[in-house]
């Protein structure tokens, strides 16, 4: 047998080691031209990038510039200011608070239960200083219920339309008007509340009053009000001041009756837990005059022991 002779190694293609990029095998100047192009994307890249950075650093300090001329303006305005603040109270009513004047609105207006239930509903979801000036015009043009009861309900609606709910607020204290009308208010009487958390009172039947003015109406004028046992008169509103002196002073509750429901039971006031945040306020301030701590969630928590 004849033997096989080794086949020769393979020999690789020769193609690979030539095959190389043209941009390599050209010389002279049509070799620099892709580097050429790929500076010229580069040194492009570099501009957008310090162009993007000035304007970061611009940006920034247009930003400090602003807020470096408003921190001036407030201080110049400051400074040009020299009056001191006034409390809250005083810009509500004009009166100012003393140490037996808290400053809400329902310590001047009661025990006028009229102007109790109408400053109430205006006071409902609208700040003391919107509400107030509205307030005080609505008693110049109808000073008790039988003037609202007549009232046109686009003029009241006209007057009430700066602070908001105009339509509903005007349609309401005209209803609450005209039945206080029908049923006047009496403190013997005992209507139940639309609203379930509050106890019955002569003032649940009229349209509009819900806890707001029920509560208030429990700690300002039921058994006197919580004004009883303070010292000191009681401060006049501008309205009252303003009247003609002809005309007849508001009824108010006589002594002996107030006496009587004291001599019975504690005063009214001592029992309310409102929801309103300026009530609460009220009742810390007043229980601090009887020598006690108040708590809003908790009631009397414990004695003070030196009562202001």
């Amino acid at each position: 047998m004849t033997r096989r002779q080794p086949r020769e190694p393979v020999r690789r293609s020769t193609r690979i080691r030539q095959k190389t990029s043209p941009y390599f095998a050209l010389k002279g100047d049509k070799a620099k031209q892709p580097t050429a192009s790929i500076d010229r994307h580069r040194a492009s890249a570099r501009s957008v990038k310090t162009a993007s950075k000035a304007e970061q650093v611009g940006a920034v300090k247009v930003k400090q510039r602003k807020s470096s001329s408003t921190r001036t303006r407030k201080i110049k305005a400051e400074e040009q200011t020299d009056t001191p603040l006034i409390a809250e109270a005083e810009r509500v009513h004009g009166l100012p608070r003393q140490v037996n004047f808290y400053g809400l609105i329902q310590e001047i207006v009661t025990p006028n239960v009229f102007r109790l239930l109408v400053a109430t509903c205006l006071l409902n979801q609208t700040k003391g200083r919107a509400a107030m000036p509205v307030f005080w015009e609505l008693l110049r043009r109808w000073p008790d219920e039988h003037h609202l009861a007549k009232a046109d309900v686009v003029e009241v609606t006209d007057l009430l339309q700066p602070i908001g709910l105009h339509n509903i607020r005007a349609r309401r204290l005209i209803s609450m008007a005209q039945t206080m009308v029908e049923i006047p208010y009496d403190e013997s009487n005992s209507f139940k509340s639309r609203d379930r958390t509050a106890p019955d009172t002569p003032i649940g039947i009229y349209p509009g009053v819900g806890r707001y003015a029920i509560d208030s109406w429990r700690i300002f004028v039921a058994g006197g009000g919580a004004r009883v046992g303070l010292q000191g008169d009681k401060p006049v509103s501008p309205f009252d001041v303003a009247m003609p002196k002809d005309e007849p002073a508001m009824p108010r509750l006589s002594p002996p009756c107030i006496a009587v429901q004291q001599q019975q039971q504690q005063p009214e006031w001592k029992s309310v837990m409102p929801l309103d945040k300026e009530l609460r306020a009220y009742l810390i301030w007043r229980w601090a005059k009887e020598g006690q701590v108040w708590d809003p969630l908790r009631g009397i928590v414990s004695a003070q022991s030196d009562p202001p």
